[in-house]
């Protein structure tokens, strides 16, 4: 126990570590003059390093780690719900639905010619919304299954179905919207961090806040479903309404982020497992907090080598999270090939 909560202490010092080390870096150098002056209302120096400080850099600090939070845990019931190590918050076509209606937001107005579209509160907004209605939608469709069949196989093949019925759809508006509609959707695509003012951070934290909370109560429960239906059920555990609550949990909290922070890949995949790993156990009430620690770890770190000032492009943050996602998951397939049977 002892050692478990020397591990809990490491991470929170690594996260607020890392913490400092986004503020103080970035494409435009500040320096400790003004970062003494940021709070100083009675005087405009250094204005311009002000509103980068306190409405660009802290801002996509605080999306960073609540998304890092909110897509491990996702992930980490996904893994649960599914029995699988390599299941992620998306695999039941949340990410696509919210593809889907983004794509149908933005392409569609531009095919019937509408022009507000192009004001950018509106178009931000209703990409936000937007995705959040794709994300519900594909959401209670899924859980309207899950209530209807005992196989968790038969959700999860009904998920990639979707995913691919979706996916069908987008590449076709892809194929007929006009090049800003298209540069636009791309865009939300890549994944960012950026660009949330204090008012969303705000929205999106009470969102991601439930969704934390919704998943708590199933915890103790979860530890019993891993092993099997049965017997969690031999010992008292509400076999359908928990699994119920791990659908409505992780929805909430992967169509959050995906709706202000577009899909963000291999987090929710890849941390759960890696954490399993560190703590040597799969008690999912130990768990917990070092999943979410080290999902707001990695996307803090994700998005300081997004902003590091020798390089002069924006690189999306997709990018970066599925260069270090991509071969940690491969080697959880090598390490532990998943059983089919």
């Amino acid at each position: 126990m002892k050692h478990y909560s020397t591990q809990i202490i490491l991470l929170g010092v690594i996260l607020i570590l890392l913490s400092i080390l986004h503020l103080s870096i970035g494409k435009v150098s500040i320096g400790l003059h003004e970062w003494l002056h940021i709070f100083d209302a009675t005087t405009n120096d250094n204005a311009y390093s002000k509103e980068i400080i306190l409405y660009n850099r802290i801002p996509t600090l605080l999306t960073a780690i609540i998304a890092g939070a909110a897509l491990a845990i996702s992930g980490m019931q996904m893994q649960i719900l599914f029995r699988n190590p390599v299941a992620g918050p998306f695999v039941l076509g949340i990410s696509s639905g919210a593809s889907l209606f983004v794509a149908l937001f933005l392409m569609s107005s531009s095919i019937l010619g509408i022009a507000f579209i192009q004001i950018p509160f509106v178009e931000y907004s209703g990409i936000v919304v937007s995705a959040f209605i794709g994300s519900i939608l594909i959401a209670l469709v899924i859980l309207y299954i899950s209530r209807k069949v005992a196989s968790i196989s038969t959700v999860l093949i009904v998920g990639l179905l979707l995913s691919g019925v979706a996916g069908a759809i987008v590449t076709l508006l892809e194929s007929i919207a006009d090049k800003n509609a298209l540069q636009s959707f791309v865009f939300w695509s890549f994944g960012s961090f950026q660009n949330l003012s204090y008012m969303q951070l705000i929205i999106l934290s009470v969102v991601v806040f439930i969704g934390l909370l919704s998943a708590l109560p199933t915890l103790k429960a979860s530890n019993l479903l891993q092993i099997n239906d049965a017997f969690a059920q031999q010992n008292g555990v509400a076999v359908q309404r928990t699994k119920t609550l791990l659908i409505i949990s992780s929805t909430i909290l992967a169509s959050a982020i995906t709706a202000y922070c577009g899909p963000i890949a291999f987090v929710g995949l890849a941390i759960p497992h890696a954490c399993r790993s560190l703590i040597g156990s799969s008690n999912n009430i130990k768990l917990f907090p070092v999943v979410l620690l080290m999902g707001s770890i990695v996307c803090v770190a994700c998005s300081i080598i997004c902003n590091l000032p020798f390089i002069e492009m924006n690189i999306p943050i997709n990018v970066i999270t599925s260069i270090i996602g991509g071969p940690v998951v491969i080697y959880m397939l090598i390490k532990k090939p998943i059983d089919y049977k």
